[in-house]
């Protein structure tokens, strides 16, 4: 059992972290960390998340993307964009990984975003191949 646990993030280009599941995690400093608030036990798997702001766009439509696309952040394509992650438990050794914004369902995520728009449908016939 790990009574204390910590998560840093880290990601390829500056993120603004916003705001986390406050039932599970408390953020810690101003850096990337948050502690969990309740004691991990082995095998247990806790779902949770972390808002974060990114500076991102669908690329215009051109004579070289006449539907416009792909996805950009910070103009890189999302798929070079990644979070780095370390998880620290009691005396236990760092376990740390790495996840790309692809893997997270970033364009699933964002063409939910647009849907959600007042403007969905204007912007969907613009970008008809927008995921």
């Amino acid at each position: 059992m790990a009574k204390n646990t910590c998560l840093r993030l880290k990601g390829s280009i500056p993120f603004s972290w916003l705001d986390c599941d406050e039932h599970t995690l408390r953020r810690r400093g101003e850096a990337a960390f948050w502690e969990l608030r309740d004691p991990v036990y082995p095998g247990m798997e806790i779902g949770s998340w972390v808002a974060a702001r990114l500076n991102g766009g669908y690329v215009r439509r051109s004579a070289r993307a006449p539907f416009g696309g792909p996805w950009l952040i910070e103009g890189k394509d999302v798929a070079h964009i990644g979070l780095e992650w370390w998880l620290f438990a009691d005396n236990a050794p760092v376990k740390q990984g790495n996840v790309s914004m692809e893997e997270l369902g970033f364009e699933k995520a964002a063409g939910a975003s647009v849907d959600r728009h007042p403007e969905a449908s204007r912007i969907r016939l613009v970008f008809p191949t927008m995921p």
